[in-house]
């Protein structure tokens, strides 16, 4: 650690070259608990010149501590290899993390992958989107809305949830022409949203999908169902532009049979 800390990083990358796999692994993990001290260019290194992916996840996390936008590239670039499990993540699921610390400014640069790649990629991408959380990646999402690949779906639909409000009017327009499998990933996205407005969506869903939303009630994750379950609650009693589709989403939810009784899926 004092050779790494006292040397530039490129000497510091020709010396970890020289350690043992199992160590620079360790070393590494080490150096990314003090990102600041070793800098962005060290850690960048790791990334090109290391193949231990257990070294690449530590340092791809480092560049998102350091909020590294001039390594944003590099980021990416991992995005566009294929995704390795790393623990209970991975290094997709990790740049996803660290383009989120980084901000809008990834978009540039992350955006021409969700026209042109792999699904994994283009899922990846969307993920990070997600984990910015900017508005501005609102328009690429819904084109993945489109996508025939189901999970691309799934991690567009979760990563408009997590944008938040802005994201209402997209996934409205996109329930009105799913099929039923797209239809619960965006229903599931709604109730995560706690905003009142997104009931006026839901009472739409219940006419245009019924089972789907019902299936949603009684097998989807119990904390979402309990989260909508709560707002509607509240939004009928409140005198608003959604009170009435809150008392139809509070009715339907109520008339589910096993609603929360053997709800056991996870989030």
């Amino acid at each position: 650690m004092t050779e790494l800390h006292s040397s530039s990083a490129e000497e510091a990358i020709v010396f970890l070259q020289t350690v043992r796999e199992d160590r620079r692994r360790h070393v590494v993990a080490r150096c990314a608990e003090t990102p600041a001290k070793f800098g962005a260019e060290f850690f960048a290194g790791v990334v090109r010149h290391e193949r231990d992916f257990v070294s690449q996840w530590y340092a791809l996390r480092a560049l998102g501590d350091l909020r590294s936008c001039e390594h944003v590239d590099i980021l990416v670039q991992s995005l566009e290899r294929p995704d390795i499990e790393v623990g209970e993540s991975s290094i997709h699921r990790i740049v996803a993390r660290s383009l989120g610390k980084i901000g809008v400014e990834a978009l540039p640069a992350l955006t021409p992958l969700l026209s042109r790649s792999a699904p994994a990629t283009v899922q990846a991408a969307a993920d990070s989107l997600g984990e910015i959380g900017h508005p501005d990646g609102i328009p690429f999402l819904e084109r993945c809305l489109q996508a025939d690949n189901l999970n691309v779906v799934l991690w567009a639909s979760l990563s408009l949830a997590k944008i938040g409000s802005p994201s209402i009017p997209v996934l409205r327009r996109a329930l009105t022409n799913s099929t039923d499998p797209t239809a619960l990933n965006l229903i599931d996205a709604l109730a995560q949203i706690s905003d009142p407005e997104v009931l006026s969506v839901l009472d739409y869903s219940i006419q245009s999908h019924p089972g789907v939303f019902r299936f949603f009630v009684e097998k989807g994750c119990p904390d979402r169902v309990r989260g909508l379950f709560d707002l509607a609650r509240r939004a009928q009693k409140e005198d608003s532009a959604t009170r009435g589709a809150a008392a139809s989403v509070f009715q339907f939810m109520n008339s589910c049979k096993d609603f929360l009784n053997d709800n056991t899926a996870d989030c």
